[in-house]
C-alpha cells in the first residue's frame, strides 16, 4: 500500500543509527514508511525491528556509496508521495503520531511541493535553534539559512523531475559536505516551499574537527553555489548568488587573512560556474 511520506535514512554505523530510530520509536502511523540503506556491513534487521513500529525496508549495500547515490537508491524503493531524507544521527524533537497526522492533513489541504522543518540542536531535552524567525515560505535568497539535507520533505515526482541528488563532489562517503541539497533546491523556486514549524529536527553540533574536512567542506559548498547559478529561474537570483558567491570566496582573506581558503573557494566556485567537474579529494588539499 502506498504511503504519504517515505523516510530514507543512510547509515554506516548501527550505534549512530540508534539516535534517529530512538526519535521515531513511538510512531506507528500507517501514512509513513522507512527505507534504510545499510552500509554497516552487518545485519541490522533485529536491531531495527526492536526500534521501528512503522513499515520499513532494509537495503543492504556491501560497497560504501556516496551520500547522494545512497539516498537516490533509497528513494527508488519508496512508495510515498513525499520523501524525507534523514541523517542517521539527526532526531525528531518529541514527535508524536498526532504531529504526523496534523502534517499529513496539512499536506492534503495545501499540496505544496516542498516542506522544510525548523532545524537546530537538542540539548538536555530542549530544542535549541539559532534563527527564531519563521517565514511562511522559503525563497531563493533565504533557503541556505533554513535548509539542509536532513530537514526537507520533497514531493517525489519533483525530486525525480530533477534526477535527485547529484554527486557533485567532495563530501565524505556518508556526509553530504558538497552542497547536494543546495544544487537540488536551486531548481525549486517556481514552487511554493513552506516552512512547517510544528515538526522540528535536531542534529548534533557539526564541528569541523580538522583542516582537511574544513577545506573539503569549503570547496564543496563553493562548487555547489557555482554550479547552481544556472538553475535559478530569475536573472535577479542569478546575479544575487553570483555576487554572494564571489564575496564568500574572499571573506577569509579579509576577516582572518586566510588566503589559502579563499583560493580554494574561488577555484571551486569558478569551476562550478564554468561547468567544469570538481576536483578529487586529494587535489583539494594539495
Amino acid at each position: 500500500m502506498s504511503k504519504k511520506i517515505s523516510i530514507v535514512v543512510v547509515t554506516l554505523n548501527i550505534d549512530i543509527l540508534r539516535i534517529f530510530l530512538e526519535s521515531v520509536k513511538d510512531i506507528n502511523s500507517k501514512e509513513v514508511e522507512m527505507i534504510i540503506i545499510n552500509q554497516t556491513q552487518t545485519c541490522v534487521e533485529n536491531f531495527v525491528s526492536k526500534h521501528v513500529s512503522i513499515d520499513y525496508k532494509i537495503i543492504n549495500i556491501q560497497d560504501i556509496l556516496s551520500a547522494s547515490f545512497a539516498r537516490n537508491l533509497g528513494e527508488e524503493s519508496c512508495t510515498g508521495e513525499y520523501v524525507y531524507f534523514a541523517d542517521d544521527d539527526c532526531s525528531f524533537f518529541n514527535i508524536t503520531n498526532k504531529d504526523i497526522g496534523h502534517f499529513v492533513d496539512f499536506i492534503n489541504s495545501h499540496e505544496y511541493d516542498v516542506y522544510v522543518f525548523p532545524r537546530g540542536e537538542i540539548i538536555d531535552a530542549n530544542f535549541i535553534i539559532k534563527n527564531k524567525i519563521f517565514p511562511v515560505f522559503i525563497n531563493c535568497y533565504n533557503f541556505p539559512i533554513y535548509t539542509i539535507e536532513w530537514n526537507v520533505v520533497i514531493k517525489r515526482s519533483l525530486f525525480r523531475q530533477f534526477n535527485g541528488f547529484k554527486d557533485i563532489g567532495t563530501g565524505s562517503n556518508h556526509a553530504a559536505q558538497s552542497g547536494e541539497m543546495f544544487e537540488l533546491f536551486s531548481n525549486f523556486f517556481d514552487k511554493k516551499i513552506h516552512l512547517y514549524k510544528d515538526i522540528k529536527v535536531g542534529h548534533p553540533s557539526l564541528i569541523i574537527s580538522n583542516r582537511v574536512k574544513f577545506l573539503r567542506y569549503e570547496y564543496g559548498a563553493s562548487y555547489a553555489a557555482g554550479i547552481s547559478i544556472k538553475n535559478f529561474s530569475k536573472n535577479i537570483c542569478k546575479l544575487y548568488w553570483l555576487a554572494r558567491g564571489v564575496f564568500a570566496c574572499f571573506k577569509y582573506s579579509f576577516s582572518i587573512k586566510n588566503y589559502n581558503v579563499s583560493l580554494i573557494k574561488f577555484r571551486a566556485f569558478f569551476r562550478g560556474v564554468s561547468g567544469i567537474k570538481p576536483h578529487s579529494k586529494s587535489k583539494i588539499i594539495e
